[in-house]
């Protein structure tokens, strides 16, 4: 969604290419990272629960 927004937003003239990219790059960041966090974390509250 992120990518077609700012092609768009680039083929317009409304953001620089460089916006754009900055974008994408931190919704793919996003993807990646959150999932592992909120993995890690769940695994945390887990043990702690077995633990108590």
């Amino acid at each position: 969604m992120v990518v077609v927004i700012t092609t768009i937003g680039t083929e317009v003239g409304a953001m620089p290419p460089s916006t754009a990219s900055a974008l994408v790059r931190a919704a793919m960041i996003s993807v990646l990272v959150f999932p592992m966090l909120g993995l890690r974390l769940s695994r945390s509250a887990s043990v702690a629960k077995s633990t108590a």
